[in-house]
């Protein structure tokens, strides 16, 4: 399943559900953010579809579940996304931000189905990062090529020399001491995945760099 399917069904909800609220508490609403898997397009297709609802206004809140289940009942849903093999269960989450564990993955990753999202964080030049410590064990000849494709290296061909870019190069990330390296949190995915696949051991911890 593509994840433009998926986004697409979550903007559909998202446009039942601001139909299905008050027009004064519309305007309560800061914004609708779409946040997860589906917003990192690492999903399967059984993920949840993840969605944010941010307000201070309670009743919102008390709303938002029966506003779900309508949605699951309207023809919408019924007779163009179930038809269509979309089905996925959406988590809905309510509230202030600012109050919420997940605001850093919701900053980075979330798409913004509805209002303007802007945040204190993002008015500052800060940046989140996933620091990796790789604890790598094994063959000698096995750690050259995962340092390699980490790293990257220089051949000399005759008489050049090329270069050749590794994982933490191409994402944008940054070498901070040996075994260790940062990469910018979009992107941690495919680093944490190529070192799923290879084996190698890992600690990993999520840090904001930048000026405030």
């Amino acid at each position: 399943m593509k994840s433009n399917n998926l986004i697409a069904y979550a903007v559909d909800f998202t446009s039942f559900f601001i139909q299905n609220i008050e027009e004064v508490e519309r305007h309560e609403i800061k914004n609708i953010i779409l946040f997860g898997s589906i917003a990192r397009a690492d999903f399967d297709k059984n993920s949840d579809v993840d969605i944010f609802i941010e307000t201070a206004n309670k009743n919102i809140e008390i709303k938002a579940e029966k506003i779900l289940n309508d949605f699951y009942k309207s023809l919408k849903y019924t007779k163009y996304w179930r038809l269509f093999g979309v089905n996925n269960e959406i988590s809905l989450k309510v509230g202030e931000l600012d109050k919420w564990e997940l605001k850093s993955s919701i900053i980075s990753n979330g798409v913004i189905l509805y209002g303007k999202y802007r945040s204190d964080v993002t008015e500052t030049k800060t940046k989140q990062y996933t620091l990796f410590e790789l604890k790598i064990k094994g063959k000698r000849k096995n750690m050259i090529r995962i340092w390699r494709k980490l790293y990257g290296y220089k051949q000399k061909v005759g008489k050049k020399w090329y270069n050749t870019d590794g994982l933490i190069k191409h994402f944008n990330g940054e070498k901070i001491g040996k075994a260790i390296f940062i990469i910018p949190i979009e992107n941690t995915q495919p680093v944490l995945k190529y070192l799923k696949d290879n084996k190698v051991t890992c600690l990993i911890h999520n840090i904001w760099k930048g000026e405030i």
